[in-house]
This record gives C-alpha cells, sequence and structure tokens, in this order.
C-alpha cells in the first residue's frame, strides 16, 4: 500500500512539473503587470509591534514601540499619518484605546494596567484607518499575560 500512494505522488509531481513547461511566456508576464498594478493602487500596510516584556502585573506599564511598513516593499509606510491601538481584556471588551501619530513608519506608547483589573489573557490590536478597509485579519493582534502574583507569608525564627 505504501508503495501505490508513493507511485501516485510522484506521478502527479511529474505531471505538475510538466504542466508548468507549457504555460505561455506571455501569460506569465500579463499576470506580473496585473499584480504590480494592482500593489499600486491598492498597497498593504502592515503593523508589527515591539513590547517591552510578555508577563505584566496589574498596576505595570505595557510599553511598546510600533512600525507601519508597506505589505509588499517592507519600507516605511506613506499612507497612514495616525495608528490606533486598542487594549482587549479576556472578555473581548476594548478596555482601552491609544490615537498614536505615525512619523518615518514609526510610532511608541504605553498603556497603564489598572491595580484592579483581574488576570488572564490580554489582546494589544493595532490598525490604521487604511487597513480598516480590509478584512480584519490584516491588523495586528498580539495576547499578552497579566497575572496577579500573591507572595507567600513565612514565619521564620
Amino acid at each position: 500500500m505504501k508503495r501505490s500512494s508513493l507511485y501516485t505522488t510522484c506521478l502527479f509531481i511529474v505531471a505538475v512539473l510538466l504542466g508548468f513547461r507549457f504555460v505561455d511566456g506571455e501569460f506569465l508576464k500579463k499576470l506580473k503587470e496585473k499584480l504590480t498594478d494592482f500593489n499600486q493602487r491598492y498597497p498593504e500596510e502592515r503593523i508589527y509591534m515591539q513590547f517591552d516584556k510578555t508577563l505584566f502585573k496589574p498596576g505595570e506599564t505595557i510599553w511598546y514601540k510600533a512600525y507601519v511598513v508597506n505589505g509588499t516593499t517592507l519600507a516605511p509606510s506613506t499612507i497612514s499619518t495616525a495608528m490606533y491601538v486598542e487594549l482587549i481584556d479576556p472578555r473581548g471588551l476594548v478596555i482601552k484605546k491609544s490615537d498614536l501619530f505615525v512619523e518615518d513608519g514609526a510610532t511608541h506608547g504605553d498603556f497603564i494596567i489598572d491595580e484592579n483589573l483581574p488576570g488572564g489573557l490580554y489582546t494589544v490590536r493595532a490598525f490604521t484607518r487604511w487597513m480598516q478597509n480590509f478584512p480584519d485579519d490584516n491588523f495586528f493582534t498580539k495576547q499578552i499575560t497579566v497575572q496577579t502574583v500573591i507572595t507567600p507569608r513565612f514565619l521564620l525564627k
């Protein structure tokens, strides 16, 4: 049984490779031109964020730096000058928002975690107005952990 599946797989690979040999060069040229035109009309923006830590406790500050880049060239984006960052609690509610000015494709900011926030997995979501024209899958999201630490009290003699 293993031998027949290996034979079938090899036959499939050979058929696919032979199929690519007969692709018209003019077709590929037109396809490349259309993709280039599409990327120029509707450039994709991406956001990358760096955080100072991944584990926080209530009362601490989440510091971050963000980069807004062109999705194709990875050069600093010139489309958006504002970026929006949200802190979402474990229930899915937005508890804090920041509107940041983007200069030369970079910005930075922070969120202060309230003392009374419960522990759990919080989500940081970042996007620009241009990114809202496309599906939410393009938004930057990262989960961070907020954990309440209770130190034990030991009796020492």
